[in-house]
């Protein structure tokens, strides 16, 4: 039937669309555009609206506004909606402390609707300490062993350190947390869960299915496990962003560097990053000056503010790599792993010994 747009009639589609689907037309004093797709409330722990929150459904960022309301069209490939953590509040964490900030979308109705609740921090997070986690790359239950018995008991130490001085810490892995063995992905996260810091995790090359051909199927073991491969947060007066690099085609065929759909992606989430703040965009493999697509791009976007630093993996080795093609020299770091050379030693390639990466951050230097 032809459905004519004057407001009485509009008025009645949206009262249809209520009670046949459940899809409602105001949200806390917010009213949804018809074509909503993707919405929800964001409030503190008090139940007080939080204004300004950037939430995203991969594709789209959104601000969420004066009644703590973010909405959207979804992207129809969307499968989480997420918000990047405000520097004013706590990390949500699931109850074996993983970093929680996203929620799975259902298709099942005509829009979804997801809320988020956010605990204000005691204070302002301006020092605090990152954990850079380089390639775990388990390819069995006795590297696993090992990592659970070397690599976590020497970052949980580490972490106590500094909080014993009064300093928050963060961990990011920074991908291959396995090595092409999917049967191993909940003995990794069972190995990660239940520590003394919240654990970010990045996508690496391994972490894709050999047996698809397509990206977003490749990834989904780890997008299960993990949720979004392209999110941000924001600590005191720093931006984290993570990315996934690996443009994987099939098999053990890919290449590195960022789509045009992520580019589009990481330009509306730093739009809503002021450029006096550090950026740490963090990703698998280095970019280097190498032929990585797109990566002009995204070096151009990340030379605009005060303070940028790029976090890599993938090579077992350390390397302190100024990018000279970018405004400012870009700072790539690029890390030796807790497994070293694939735990056959005690040594990466370069002669460093099995471990990770501390980073203390004070304000906008690190």
């Amino acid at each position: 039937s032809t459905l004519m747009r004057s407001s009485a009639a509009s008025d009645v589609y949206k009262r249809q669309l209520k009670s046949r689907f459940g899809v409602e037309t105001e949200l806390n004093g917010t009213q949804l555009g018809e074509g909503t797709t993707l919405y929800g409330l964001v409030t503190d722990t008090s139940g007080n609206p939080v204004r300004g929150v950037v939430v995203s459904d991969g594709y789209n960022c959104v601000e969420t506004d004066a009644n703590g309301v973010y909405q959207m069209i979804r992207y129809k490939k969307a499968r989480f909606v997420w918000y990047s953590t405000p520097a004013g509040y706590e990390i949500n964490t699931s109850a074996d402390n993983y970093p929680l900030y996203y929620a799975e979308i259902v298709h099942k109705n005509i829009a979804d609707r997801h809320d988020f609740v956010l605990k204000p921090l005691a204070a302002p997070e301006t020092d605090f300490t990152l954990l850079c986690i380089a390639d775990p790359q388990c390819a069995s239950t006795a590297d696993i062993s090992r990592y659970v018995n070397e690599t976590i008991p020497d970052i949980e130490a580490t972490v106590e350190t500094f909080k014993a001085k009064g300093r928050a810490v963060y961990g990011i892995t920074l991908g291959d947390i396995v090595f092409d063995t999917p049967d191993l992905w909940s003995n990794m996260k069972e190995s990660m869960a239940n520590r003394n810091l919240p654990v970010f995790q990045t996508i690496g090359n391994h972490d894709h299915l050999q047996t698809e051909t397509s990206d977003d199927n490749a990834a989904a073991n780890f997008e299960t496990q993990f949720g979004p491969r392209n999110y941000s947060f924001n600590r005191g007066d720093v931006h984290v962003v993570c990315m996934d690099d690996v443009i994987y085609t099939s098999g053990t065929e890919y290449t590195n560097g960022f789509t045009d759909a992520q580019l589009a992606w990481l330009r509306a989430d730093l739009s809503f990053v002021p450029k006096q703040k550090m950026v740490i965009l963090c990703y698998h493999i280095p970019l280097r000056s190498g032929t990585a697509r797109n990566m002009a791009a995204v070096k151009a976007l990340l030379s605009e503010y005060a303070e940028a630093h790029l976090m890599a993996a993938h090579t077992h080795y350390n390397e302190n790599f100024i990018n000279t093609d970018a405004d400012g020299g870009l700072y790539e770091h690029i890390h030796g792993a807790p497994c070293g050379v694939f735990w056959h030693s005690a040594l990466n390639g370069d002669g460093t010994p099995n471990g990770f990466m501390v980073y203390e951050i004070d304000g906008t230097k690190i």
